[in-house]
């Protein structure tokens, strides 16, 4: 044992407060569990998507994420309950300590402290609601609700700087420093060694206190039993246990041992085992309801049951009470997959998402009431499209499959999209034109070359175009047309139903007769290589150009926006209803109205820490549709158009006459408006006027504006959105 005069460090955190975002909507989805603790009445999870409080009786779920409350990390790694009901959670970013009190909000930002940027890994409440924190390196923490102490190697007795696995006994506090049992009861500091104790070697997993005083060491094999005397090992040479790796421990009321094991190695079957001092218990697939074999987190509530984290990416909670076994769902989506990879929007508002992880494949449907799983969608779906009357078409290395809201068929005929011997081939484009026919790459050909040095065949593949016209399939390649042998990367179509390919060798229009090519060596272009491109309502070509900046291409000049600073590397672009141009940049998501750039990441929007943006679309009301690791985000300036019941372009309560106009045109509607907000944007969506309109008309003047197309979006009260075109001349 050991003695120290203690040196100790303050450091003073302001709580601070931060943003949440009312404009955004989240979906989440989310692979692993973090944390599970509990209190009297409810289960709190820690996600990377944020907390989530599930109750006990009803299985009532509360989400909080950074839409809803001002947490500024949304990946909880740590969660605690102190004796006056607050919890405390652990952020894996920046090292940010949250309060709340059921009620309020307290975020501590720990910049300055020895918690500066750093994850929080464990946390525990001693019986003077001080909170103890480890982040791995820096020592031991202490935090009285106003002063931060900071335990080291240089003014403690803790044996190395490296902490983790807090437990707390009373005031004791029980933790390992690199790999070194550590006591510690608010003066004294003990360690526990084999020169010391008779403790095993055996690493240290988890530590816990039992209700009548005695510490529990979990190992990979076992648990450990400290009385205050003696260490007595339990695995499998003095027990029944079997060939398991414990991921985690818990004790419940009535000081029975539980552990939740994988199954990941050979020797090991997983499931959760039980320990009453004498012998295992164990509970998995081939003996109870439980879902899953591996299990990594369990918890133990103030009711005995037992909560748990079924494993391989379920992204569950689960819940052992008696014999029954019960899953929750603490994502506010029914995604199979975390990994939103595509998604697309139909003219009835509805959303098609697919998605991918180490485990599943999936396609779901959200109509904003409800989720469908659709089949059809695997490993090997390349791509997903709608056409203009809501028919939904997802390409696959098998062919086309078409879905109309109620039945499916197959595409008869569809030109091969994959190779017979596996060659590197992205076969990922799919659009519809306006008249709904299909345009996609596929495969064209393929290229042997023999190496007689090595012996060796090696294969090329070369893409072509296909298009569908609703009875027969036409093929173009660089064979049979001035396409190049190049990879087609993207497809689009402009205002004329032209078509546009993106290759990795050029930008090519083809308006059903002729082809015409734009590259470096016949146009003002700077590159030959089009990844992700859009077409503005004057037909102009806007393209991102990595770290640069976006180009728009009036196919004669070249302008270069560049970006406000090296924060891109280029990725999906898409076109909003207001001609503003937006881009996902795998981290981040931009937006360019032609004047302005703004930026969301995870710092200032609620796209969760350490997730990469993924997919992007925007639906015809303006929702933007991000796709993330952990779900997806729908956004709009002003709040996201949620109901179905929508102002149709078309609507013939709202006309607005004349049209072309070269003085002044009115805006009338047929019924008596109260808070209607009327924008006019130019092509690029910047805002030329804004009105606020009380009655049945406005009157819009020409004023400065130039002649030449202009956009009206009208929104009422109730957020119901129309959009017109207007033409000033």
């Amino acid at each position: 044992m050991k003695k120290q005069i203690l040196i100790i460090f303050f450091f003073i955190c302001s709580p601070n407060i931060f943003a949440q975002y009312p404009d955004w909507v989240y979906h989440s989805k989310v692979p692993n569990i973090e944390v599970i603790a509990g209190e009297a009445n409810y289960i709190w999870v820690g996600t990377h998507a944020g907390v989530v409080r599930i109750n006990k009786t009803t299985g009532t779920r509360v989400f909080f994420d950074k839409t809803n409350s001002p947490i500024p990390d949304s990946w909880v790694t740590s969660i605690v309950v102190d004796n006056n009901g607050n919890k405390w959670f652990g952020t894996w970013d920046k090292g940010y300590i949250i309060k709340f009190d059921n009620v309020n909000w307290t975020i501590y930002d720990t910049s300055g402290t020895s918690l500066d940027g750093h994850a929080i890994h464990s946390m525990a409440i001693d019986n003077n609601n001080n909170l103890w924190i480890t982040r791995g390196e820096g020592g031991l923490i202490k935090f009285d609700g106003t002063n931060w102490t900071n335990y080291t190697t240089s003014n403690s007795g803790i044996p190395s700087n490296f902490c983790d696995l807090l437990c707390s006994k009373g005031n004791e506090i029980w933790f390992v420093s690199s790999g070194v049992l550590v006591r510690f009861d608010g003066t004294i500091w003990t360690t526990f060694n084999t020169t010391n104790s008779n403790i095993s070697t055996k690493s240290i997993n988890k530590i816990d206190k039992d209700a009548i005083g005695n510490i529990w060491l979990l190992h990979n094999d076992g648990v450990e039993k400290f009385d205050g005397n003696t260490f007595t090992v339990f695995d499998n040479t003095n027990t029944n246990i079997m060939n398991l790796y414990n991921q985690s421990m818990t004790i419940d009321n009535n000081n029975i041992i539980w552990t939740g094991c994988s199954n990941d190695s050979h020797s090991s079957l997983g499931g959760i085992m039980s320990f009453d001092g004498t012998s295992w218990t164990k509970f998995d697939t081939t003996n109870s309801s439980i879902s899953v074999n591996s299990i990594y987190l369990v918890y133990a509530d103030n009711l005995n049951n037992i909560w748990f984290e079924p494993g391989n990416s379920t992204g569950l909670v689960g819940r052992k009470t008696g014999a029954v076994f019960t899953n929750y769902n603490p994502s506010n989506s029914l995604f199979l997959d975390s990994y939103v990879r595509q998604i697309v929007n139909d003219i009835n508002g509805n959303a098609y998402l697919g998605g991918n992880d180490s485990y599943n494949f999936s396609l779901v449907k959200y109509d904003w009431n409800s989720w469908s799983s659709l089949p059809f969608y695997s490993h090997g779906a390349f791509g997903i499209a709608v056409d203009h009357i809501g028919n939904l078409y997802i390409k696959t290395k098998l062919g086309l499959n078409k879905f109309d809201g109620t039945n499916w068929s197959n595409i008869p005929n569809t030109p091969a999209l994959m190779t017979g011997i596996q060659s590197s081939l992205a076969l990922n484009c799919i659009v519809t034109d306006l008249s709904g026919g299909i345009w996609m790459d596929y495969f064209a050909w393929q290229t042997t070359v023999y190496d007689s040095i090595y012996g060796t065949y090696y294969y090329t593949s070369h893409e072509g175009l296909a298009h569908f016209d609703g009875s027969n399939w036409t093929t173009f390649s660089n064979l049979n047309s001035p396409l190049p042998d190049a990879p087609i990367n993207d497809i689009e179509i402009d205002n004329n139903n032209h078509v546009w390919i993106g290759t990795s060798n050029g930008l090519l229009k083809f308006d059903g007769v002729n082809w015409t090519i734009f590259d470096t060596s016949n146009s003002s272009l700077p590159t030959n290589f089009f990844d992700s491109f859009v077409i503005d309502s004057l037909n102009n070509i806007w393209f991102s150009n990595g770290q640069l900046g976006l180009y728009k291409f009036d196919l004669t000049n070249i302008t270069n926006y560049p970006y406000p600073s090296l924060n891109s590397s280029g990725g999906k672009l898409a076109k909003d209803i207001d001609g503003s141009i937006w881009e996902n940049t795998g981290l981040d998501l931009i937006h360019f109205d032609g004047t302005n750039w703004t930026t969301f990441s995870a710092g200032n929007s609620p796209i969760p820490n350490f997730s990469n943006t993924t997919a992007l679309s925007i639906d015809k009301y303006g929702n933007k549709w991000l796709g993330t690791q952990f779900g997806v985000l729908v956004y709009k300036q002003g709040g996201v158009i949620l109901s179905t019941k929508y102002l149709k372009e078309n609507n013939s309560s709202i006309s607005v006459y004349p049209n072309p106009f070269t003085s002044q045109t009115k805006i009338v509607f047929t019924e008596e408006q109260k808070n209607t907000t009327v924008k006019i944007m130019d092509v690029l969506g910047k805002t030329i006027k804004s009105l606020n309109l009380t009655g049945k008309q406005c009157v819009i003047e020409k004023g400065t504006m130039s002649n030449g197309i202009y956009f009206i979006q009208i929104t009422d009260e109730n957020k119901n959105v129309v959009n017109k075109k207007i033409i000033v001349q």
